[in-house]
Protein backbone atom coordinates (compact mmCIF):
# COMPACT_ATOMS: atom_id res chain seq x y z
CA UNK A 1 0.00 0.00 0.00
CA UNK A 2 1.24 3.29 -0.93
CA UNK A 3 -0.38 6.71 -0.13
CA UNK A 4 0.79 9.71 -1.98
CA UNK A 5 0.10 13.51 -0.85
CA UNK A 6 0.26 15.64 -4.50
CA UNK A 7 0.09 18.87 -2.47
CA UNK A 8 -0.41 22.56 -3.54
CA UNK A 9 -2.21 25.57 -3.48
CA UNK A 10 -4.84 25.52 -7.08
CA UNK A 11 -6.60 28.02 -8.48
CA UNK A 12 -10.20 27.62 -10.73
CA UNK A 13 -9.18 27.97 -14.39
CA UNK A 14 -5.61 27.92 -14.45
CA UNK A 15 -3.12 25.20 -14.66
CA UNK A 16 -2.77 22.68 -12.23
CA UNK A 17 0.39 22.47 -10.07
CA UNK A 18 -0.61 19.87 -7.25
CA UNK A 19 0.92 16.93 -8.91
CA UNK A 20 2.49 13.82 -8.61
CA UNK A 21 4.03 10.57 -10.33
CA UNK A 22 4.14 7.24 -9.16
CA UNK A 23 6.65 4.81 -10.83
CA UNK A 24 7.06 0.98 -10.20
CA UNK A 25 9.98 -0.57 -11.76
CA UNK A 26 9.82 -4.54 -11.55
CA UNK A 27 12.93 -6.15 -10.64
CA UNK A 28 11.20 -9.09 -12.98
CA UNK A 29 8.98 -9.05 -15.53
CA UNK A 30 5.24 -8.98 -14.22
CA UNK A 31 3.43 -12.03 -14.56
CA UNK A 32 -0.25 -11.83 -16.33
CA UNK A 33 -3.53 -12.61 -15.26
CA UNK A 34 -2.08 -13.00 -11.40
CA UNK A 35 -1.70 -9.44 -10.08
CA UNK A 36 -4.06 -6.34 -9.94
CA UNK A 37 -3.64 -3.23 -8.31
CA UNK A 38 -6.19 -0.94 -7.14
CA UNK A 39 -6.88 3.08 -6.77
CA UNK A 40 -8.60 4.58 -4.19
CA UNK A 41 -9.40 8.01 -2.43
CA UNK A 42 -10.15 9.57 -6.09
CA UNK A 43 -12.41 12.78 -5.50
CA UNK A 44 -11.85 15.70 -7.66
CA UNK A 45 -8.57 14.53 -9.31
CA UNK A 46 -7.38 12.38 -12.41
CA UNK A 47 -4.60 9.58 -12.37
CA UNK A 48 -3.42 8.61 -15.35
CA UNK A 49 -2.00 5.30 -15.98
CA UNK A 50 0.78 4.29 -18.23
CA UNK A 51 3.00 1.17 -18.31
CA UNK A 52 6.11 -0.57 -20.39
CA UNK A 53 5.59 -4.18 -21.56
CA UNK A 54 7.93 -6.67 -21.61
CA UNK A 55 9.51 -5.43 -24.89
CA UNK A 56 10.30 -2.23 -23.32
CA UNK A 57 7.35 -0.75 -25.92
CA UNK A 58 4.90 1.56 -24.05
CA UNK A 59 1.47 -0.35 -23.14
CA UNK A 60 -1.91 0.97 -25.23
CA UNK A 61 -4.27 2.99 -23.36
CA UNK A 62 -6.49 0.06 -25.87
CA UNK A 63 -4.63 -2.13 -23.82
CA UNK A 64 -5.25 -0.38 -20.44
CA UNK A 65 -9.03 -0.10 -21.16
CA UNK A 66 -8.88 -3.59 -21.18
CA UNK A 67 -7.30 -4.31 -17.99
CA UNK A 68 -10.23 -2.29 -15.73
CA UNK A 69 -12.22 -4.85 -13.89
CA UNK A 70 -14.74 -2.83 -11.43
CA UNK A 71 -15.18 0.87 -10.26
CA UNK A 72 -16.28 1.05 -7.11
CA UNK A 73 -16.69 2.90 -3.47
CA UNK A 74 -14.69 1.64 -0.90
CA UNK A 75 -16.47 3.28 2.08
CA UNK A 76 -20.25 3.70 1.51
CA UNK A 77 -20.90 5.20 5.05
CA UNK A 78 -19.40 8.27 4.71
CA UNK A 79 -20.28 10.73 2.16
CA UNK A 80 -22.37 8.02 0.09
CA UNK A 81 -21.90 6.30 -2.83
CA UNK A 82 -19.14 8.00 -4.75
CA UNK A 83 -18.14 6.20 -7.90
CA UNK A 84 -15.50 7.54 -10.36
CA UNK A 85 -15.39 8.08 -13.91
CA UNK A 86 -13.18 6.06 -16.30
CA UNK A 87 -11.93 7.76 -19.69
CA UNK A 88 -11.05 5.03 -21.76
CA UNK A 89 -9.42 7.13 -24.39
CA UNK A 90 -6.51 8.43 -22.07
CA UNK A 91 -6.58 5.22 -19.67
CA UNK A 92 -7.62 7.95 -16.97
CA UNK A 93 -9.23 8.00 -13.89
CA UNK A 94 -11.79 10.88 -12.73
CA UNK A 95 -13.26 11.58 -9.43
CA UNK A 96 -17.00 11.09 -9.00
CA UNK A 97 -17.67 14.95 -8.65
CA UNK A 98 -15.55 15.35 -11.82
CA UNK A 99 -17.83 16.99 -14.22
CA UNK A 100 -18.97 15.40 -17.31
CA UNK A 101 -17.34 17.32 -19.69
CA UNK A 102 -14.11 17.94 -18.41
CA UNK A 103 -11.46 17.59 -20.86
CA UNK A 104 -8.35 15.22 -19.80
CA UNK A 105 -5.35 16.74 -20.28
CA UNK A 106 -6.40 20.34 -20.51
CA UNK A 107 -4.78 20.50 -17.12
CA UNK A 108 -7.24 23.20 -15.04
CA UNK A 109 -7.80 23.17 -11.77
CA UNK A 110 -11.71 22.82 -11.00
CA UNK A 111 -12.91 25.23 -8.06
CA UNK A 112 -16.11 24.53 -5.74
CA UNK A 113 -16.61 21.29 -5.78
CA UNK A 114 -17.28 18.91 -2.91
CA UNK A 115 -15.03 16.27 -1.82
CA UNK A 116 -16.38 12.67 -2.15
CA UNK A 117 -15.08 9.83 -0.37
CA UNK A 118 -13.46 6.40 -1.48
CA UNK A 119 -13.77 6.02 -5.14
CA UNK A 120 -11.90 3.17 -6.52
CA UNK A 121 -11.12 1.49 -9.35
CA UNK A 122 -9.74 -2.03 -9.79
CA UNK A 123 -7.41 -3.03 -12.80
CA UNK A 124 -5.46 -6.29 -13.83
CA UNK A 125 -2.81 -6.57 -16.13
CA UNK A 126 -3.22 -9.18 -18.63
CA UNK A 127 0.32 -8.77 -20.01
CA UNK A 128 3.79 -8.89 -18.63
CA UNK A 129 5.18 -5.57 -17.54
CA UNK A 130 8.11 -3.84 -17.17
CA UNK A 131 7.11 -0.74 -15.13
CA UNK A 132 3.81 0.75 -14.23
CA UNK A 133 3.08 4.56 -14.01
CA UNK A 134 0.65 6.61 -11.94
CA UNK A 135 0.66 10.67 -12.69
CA UNK A 136 -1.83 11.72 -9.95
CA UNK A 137 -3.46 15.86 -10.54
CA UNK A 138 -5.04 17.33 -7.91
CA UNK A 139 -7.80 19.31 -10.16
CA UNK A 140 -9.20 20.96 -6.51
CA UNK A 141 -9.00 24.23 -4.89
CA UNK A 142 -7.77 22.31 -1.55
CA UNK A 143 -4.29 22.02 -0.74
CA UNK A 144 -4.28 18.97 1.49
CA UNK A 145 -5.36 16.05 -0.84
CA UNK A 146 -3.84 12.41 -1.27
CA UNK A 147 -4.78 8.95 -2.98
CA UNK A 148 -4.20 5.45 -1.98
CA UNK A 149 -2.40 3.13 -4.53
CA UNK A 150 -2.97 -1.23 -3.59
CA UNK A 151 -0.59 -3.57 -5.19
CA UNK A 152 -1.16 -7.22 -4.63
CA UNK A 153 -1.07 -10.89 -5.88
CA UNK A 154 -4.33 -12.42 -6.20
CA UNK A 155 -2.74 -15.65 -5.02
CA UNK A 156 -0.16 -17.03 -2.57
CA UNK A 157 3.47 -17.94 -4.18
CA UNK A 158 4.08 -20.79 -2.09
CA UNK A 159 2.44 -22.94 -3.59
CA UNK A 160 4.32 -25.27 -6.66
CA UNK A 161 1.93 -25.28 -9.95
CA UNK A 162 0.92 -28.42 -11.09
CA UNK A 163 2.68 -29.31 -14.32
CA UNK A 164 0.68 -32.58 -14.95
CA UNK A 165 -2.87 -31.54 -14.44
CA UNK A 166 -5.62 -29.76 -16.06
CA UNK A 167 -8.70 -28.51 -14.41
CA UNK A 168 -12.12 -28.31 -16.58
CA UNK A 169 -14.77 -26.02 -15.63
CA UNK A 170 -18.20 -25.88 -17.54
CA UNK A 171 -20.19 -24.23 -17.92
CA UNK A 172 -18.60 -21.41 -18.17
CA UNK A 173 -19.95 -18.67 -17.79
CA UNK A 174 -22.40 -19.62 -15.00
CA UNK A 175 -25.34 -18.34 -13.42
CA UNK A 176 -26.13 -21.47 -11.03
CA UNK A 177 -24.48 -24.46 -10.57
CA UNK A 178 -20.65 -25.14 -12.42
CA UNK A 179 -19.05 -28.70 -12.84
CA UNK A 180 -15.46 -28.68 -11.75
CA UNK A 181 -13.11 -31.76 -12.97
CA UNK A 182 -9.42 -32.64 -12.66
CA UNK A 183 -7.43 -34.64 -15.29
CA UNK A 184 -3.96 -36.19 -14.69
CA UNK A 185 -1.26 -37.19 -17.29
CA UNK A 186 -0.11 -39.70 -14.83
CA UNK A 187 -2.04 -42.28 -13.01
CA UNK A 188 -1.34 -41.47 -9.60
CA UNK A 189 -3.13 -41.60 -5.64
CA UNK A 190 -3.16 -38.05 -4.57
CA UNK A 191 -3.48 -37.66 -0.85
CA UNK A 192 -5.50 -34.73 -0.75
CA UNK A 193 -7.39 -32.76 -3.07
CA UNK A 194 -8.99 -29.24 -2.04
CA UNK A 195 -11.07 -26.16 -3.77
CA UNK A 196 -10.56 -22.69 -2.81
CA UNK A 197 -12.90 -20.00 -5.34
CA UNK A 198 -11.51 -16.63 -4.74
CA UNK A 199 -13.40 -13.09 -5.99
CA UNK A 200 -11.25 -10.35 -8.05
CA UNK A 201 -10.27 -9.22 -5.03
CA UNK A 202 -8.34 -12.57 -4.13
CA UNK A 203 -10.98 -12.94 -0.81
CA UNK A 204 -11.85 -16.34 -0.42
CA UNK A 205 -15.79 -17.01 -1.01
CA UNK A 206 -16.00 -20.68 -1.18
CA UNK A 207 -13.92 -23.88 0.12
CA UNK A 208 -14.60 -27.51 -0.15
CA UNK A 209 -12.79 -30.67 -1.12
CA UNK A 210 -13.35 -33.10 -4.36
CA UNK A 211 -14.72 -35.97 -4.55
CA UNK A 212 -13.15 -38.58 -7.13
CA UNK A 213 -11.52 -35.60 -8.62
CA UNK A 214 -14.93 -33.49 -9.60
CA UNK A 215 -17.54 -31.89 -8.05
CA UNK A 216 -20.64 -29.55 -8.46
CA UNK A 217 -20.42 -26.11 -6.85
CA UNK A 218 -23.54 -24.19 -5.93
CA UNK A 219 -23.03 -20.24 -6.96
CA UNK A 220 -26.22 -18.99 -7.12
CA UNK A 221 -25.95 -16.51 -4.10
CA UNK A 222 -23.07 -14.89 -5.65
CA UNK A 223 -22.96 -12.07 -7.44
CA UNK A 224 -22.03 -11.63 -11.17
CA UNK A 225 -18.67 -11.13 -12.10
CA UNK A 226 -15.03 -12.43 -12.50
CA UNK A 227 -14.12 -15.34 -10.53
CA UNK A 228 -10.83 -17.71 -9.99
CA UNK A 229 -11.18 -21.15 -9.11
CA UNK A 230 -7.93 -22.89 -7.45
CA UNK A 231 -7.49 -26.47 -7.09
CA UNK A 232 -4.59 -27.83 -4.34
CA UNK A 233 -3.36 -31.10 -5.00
CA UNK A 234 -1.02 -32.56 -3.04
CA UNK A 235 0.85 -29.18 -2.07
CA UNK A 236 0.97 -28.01 -5.69
CA UNK A 237 -1.96 -25.99 -7.45
CA UNK A 238 -3.57 -25.06 -10.86
CA UNK A 239 -5.73 -21.89 -11.26
CA UNK A 240 -8.42 -20.95 -13.96
CA UNK A 241 -10.86 -18.39 -14.26
CA UNK A 242 -14.67 -18.59 -13.86
CA UNK A 243 -17.15 -15.80 -14.98
CA UNK A 244 -20.43 -15.21 -13.31
CA UNK A 245 -23.52 -14.03 -14.87
CA UNK A 246 -26.59 -13.33 -13.69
Amino acid sequence: RIQNYPNGDGMAGYPVISISQLTLNFDETTPSDSWGFCLVDVDVEQCLISAIDENDNEVSVEAIDNWLIELFDANTIEFGINIPKWDASHAALLGSDTPEDYVVYNNLVIGGLDDSEAAAAFFMPDIPLKSLTIVYENLQETYFTSYHFYIASLFPTAIAEMEEATMAIYPNPASTFVHIKLAYSSVKRHASKNLILYDILGKIVSQTDFVKDKLTLDISHLAAGVYYVKAIVDGQSITEKLIIQK
